[in-house]
């Protein structure tokens, strides 16, 4: 069976969707396929199956046409809600606070790269903001609002809409938003140019995977009850994959500090005089061998005057004050209804169903894939915790961040 056209999240741009409407998730949708290995998450392919897209059956991304407030249309794609996208299998509501661009989350293409509305509990940075208008060469109110519609065919569910603005979502509700068209940045003019990096997609997951083995390889000082460690004193290693080499900074899952581009990135970095990065290998796990298409950007100036008197202190040990404050806002909140049946009892009801207040909090807030077996075996754990009475009281290298944050 041929391996088909595997696509991060992150890299897929506008010709993609010109050439394939509609793409699936491959880490739902081909679990068993002599290429499942190869992806995770934010991986994609091509939907090959009839048309439209049942949203029921996978995670799909659709075609999509957006309208802006002046009358001005760009491609982008959405994810198609499925009816009854806020109500559980008993009918009760999803979440407290819940909208369906959450489940949506349209994109817009402009030029080269994807700009998204739906923040979740972070927000969409400022500077974000500011970079889609200069990308677009528009003030805000000649933005929003803006209508999204698939393409007729291509989808069932719902996948039309309107966007206000920039979404930000919590345990209070769903706040809408956008900076002004005149930068509240700063300006350094005067000064150095400072430049944002960020990844477009991420690259499978650290070597080795099992217990999260690479910190002890990779880190020196990690600690697995905290997560803590200290500096990376060894290459990060990755699994030899068919998957095309990125085209642009690319990350590795777990891993939210390290970045990683191909030989023409690093080369134009170089070339343009960029200061404080320098270069490490990346090497493939069973043979050690240094990879030629990718290498690490290592950033090694420390600012040592960072502002940290206002920080909680969070000591490492059981029954900490993380623990406690969390207990004490789970304590505050109201759980929400859950709805039985004469078939559901408390051992075959979800994690999710059991314990509310978990999935609504702000630190545990998360939703784990269909048939990712790793996070059915910590909601696992996680739901054994609960009934134990020991809530929270588990080292933190027991939740992996392999878990969906939203």
């Amino acid at each position: 069976m041929a391996t088909p056209e595997l696509k991060q999240f992150g890299e897929l741009e506008a010709e993609d969707f010109d050439r394939h409407p509609v793409w699936v998730g491959c880490h739902t949708a081909d679990y068993g396929k002599p290429w499942y290995e190869d992806t995770d998450e934010e991986t994609f392919r091509p939907h090959t199956g009839k048309l439209p897209a049942d949203p029921s059956g996978g995670m799909f991304l659709v075609r999509t046409a957006i309208e802006l407030r002046d009358g001005s249309r760009y491609p982008g794609f959405v994810t198609p809600a499925a009816a009854g996208w806020d109500k559980r299998p008993g009918g009760g509501p999803m979440l407290k606070h819940d909208h369906i661009l959450g489940t949506q989350q349209p994109q817009i293409f402009v030029g080269d790269r994807a700009f998204g509305f739906w923040g979740g509990m972070a927000g969409i940075p400022g500077r974000t903001q500011q970079e889609l208008y200069a990308a677009l060469g528009k003030a805000p109110d000649a933005v929003f609002p803006l209508r999204f519609t698939a393409e007729t065919g291509l989808a069932m569910g719902i996948a039309e809409g309107e966007v206000d603005g920039f979404y930000r979502g919590d345990r209070n509700g769903i706040h809408v938003g956008f900076v002004g068209a005149s930068s509240e940045l700063g300006d350094n003019s005067a000064g150095p140019t400072w430049f944002q990096m960020g990844g477009r997609g991420g690259r499978g997951y650290p070597r080795p995977e099992k217990n999260f083995e690479y910190l002890r390889i990779g880190y020196s000082g990690t600690c697995f009850r905290c997560g803590i460690f200290d500096r990376q004193v060894a290459p990060f290693r990755f699994k030899k994959s068919a998957s095309p080499s990125p085209s642009g900074f690319t990350q590795l899952g777990w891993v939210h500090d390290a970045f990683f581009a191909p030989p023409a990135i690093v080369d134009g970095i170089l070339k343009a005089g960029i200061t404080g990065v320098s270069l490490g290998p990346a090497v493939y796990h069973r043979t050690g061998a240094e990879r030629t298409d990718l290498a690490q950007l290592i950033i090694p100036t420390v600012i040592a005057c960072a502002e940290a008197s206002r920080l909680s202190t969070v000591t490492c040990r059981p029954e900490n004050e993380e623990t406690v404050a969390i207990r004490a806002m789970i304590a505050k909140q109201k759980p929400l209804p859950v709805p039985m049946s004469s078939d559901s009892s408390p051992e075959k009801r979800s994690v999710s169903e059991e314990c509310p207040q978990l999935r609504t909090s702000k630190t545990w807030v998360c939703r784990a894939r269909a048939n990712d077996n790793m996070a059915n075996k910590t909601a696992a754990k996680i739901g054994s915790t609960m009934r134990s009475g020991n809530l929270f009281d588990f080292p933190t290298s027991t939740f992996p961040r392999r878990l969906r944050i939203v």
